[in-house]
């Protein structure tokens, strides 16, 4: 599966660990048009691992929409859940949403299931991804040669 993945320049490398989630969009019409994808992982440390993971193979969140109200929303790319812990989510719109969808798929789900409106125009159908565990370098590192 990772030969398919690009990887991030700060990554040295695949585990043989991988972290599995079931995933779904959902759609949202009101406004700008947006969706959110959530995935569900086994565990906590998972789905905060796989984080890591996706957010390094995303591209910088950029997208800006309206919501029904009118208001200016700014993805914040994909977060860990608040009340549950195993799972991660990101809303996001335009470039940004096909960017997620770009990464999902390269980690296995199929696009055209992920944004289905076949079975509900409310959500996509349900989907599987099984994240690789990346080797990256610490957020705070620094390099002795620049």
């Amino acid at each position: 599966m990772t030969e398919h993945i690009v990887l991030p320049i700060n990554c040295h490398g695949v585990s043989k660990k991988t972290y599995k989630a079931d995933g779904i969009l959902k759609h949202h019409f009101w406004g700008e048009y947006c969706a959110d994808i959530t995935l569900l992982f086994e565990t906590d440390e998972d789905a905060k691992r796989a984080l890591t993971a996706i957010t390094a193979c995303m591209e910088p969140i950029k997208e800006v929409h309206l919501d029904a109200q009118g208001h200016r929303v700014i993805s914040r790319g994909w977060e860990l859940g608040e009340s549950v812990r195993n799972c991660i989510f990101i809303q996001a719109s335009g470039d940004d949403l096909e960017n997620a969808l770009d990464v999902l798929e390269k980690f296995g789900a199929d696009r055209k299931k992920v944004t289905s409106m076949s079975k509900s125009i409310d959500n996509g159908e349900l989907f599987k991804i099984t994240v690789p565990h990346l080797f990256l370098d610490h957020p705070k590192q620094q390099y002795l040669f620049n």
